[in-house]
């Protein structure tokens, strides 16, 4: 969870103990990284351009995953998350509108 993202979520009177009642549409966000097809599924709440990664907050020295962030953020999947942080690879730098197409609806 990113404490800027949260703290903006707060300050709207979202609580995380009202999540479970609110509606929201599942997405897919995917890798950075071009072609990559690694995923997440995330939470969309209505409320652009922050979504919630519904799977267990943790911190790292570089790093955070899970609880809310702005679309704009970018996710590593689990492959390339190791070698860009060990400096192996350099991220991308992405424009706004690239990181929001990486959003697809959940088709069932």
């Amino acid at each position: 969870m990113c404490h800027y993202c949260a703290k903006q979520v707060r300050n709207q009177g979202i609580k995380d103990s009202d999540l479970p009642y609110l509606p929201y549409k599942e997405v897919y966000e995917y890798c950075m990284i071009p072609n990559c097809k690694g995923k997440c599924k995330v939470r969309d709440y209505g409320i652009a351009p922050y979504y919630y990664w519904p799977v267990k907050i943790r911190y790292g020295k570089n790093s955070w995953r899970g609880g809310w962030f702005m679309g704009t953020h970018g996710y590593l999947c689990s492959k390339h998350f190791k070698t860009v942080v060990n400096g192996q690879m350099p991220a991308p730098v992405l424009s706004d509108e690239d990181y929001l197409s990486r959003f697809v609806p959940v088709t069932k």
